[in-house]
């Protein structure tokens, strides 16, 4: 199986991280000429193991990070010098 075909069994529209995934070793394939083949085995277990495991776990929530800092000296206002203090 090629990997545009597997992007479709998979419903991916693009190949270009199975193929850099191919090209790193993390995916078995195998390159004929300028196309990679993998196997019906190794599309089940990429299914099964990586597939809609992306971005922020299902069922949790994000809780805004509300920082309390003390002021500093940087926090306070400077003052601005004129063009006519300067000359």
């Amino acid at each position: 199986m090629t990997l545009s075909e597997m992007a479709a069994s998979l419903g991916l529209k693009s190949t270009t991280a199975l193929r850099l995934l191919c090209e790193a070793g993390t995916l078995p394939a195998e390159l004929k000429g300028k196309t990679w083949f993998v196997t019906k085995e190794t599309v089940e277990e990429y299914r099964h193991t990586r597939l809609g495991r992306r971005g922020f776990p299902k069922g949790k929530s994000r809780k805004a990070k509300t920082t309390t800092s003390a002021t500093t000296a940087t926090d306070a206002p400077r003052a601005t010098r004129k063009a006519d203090d300067i000359a």
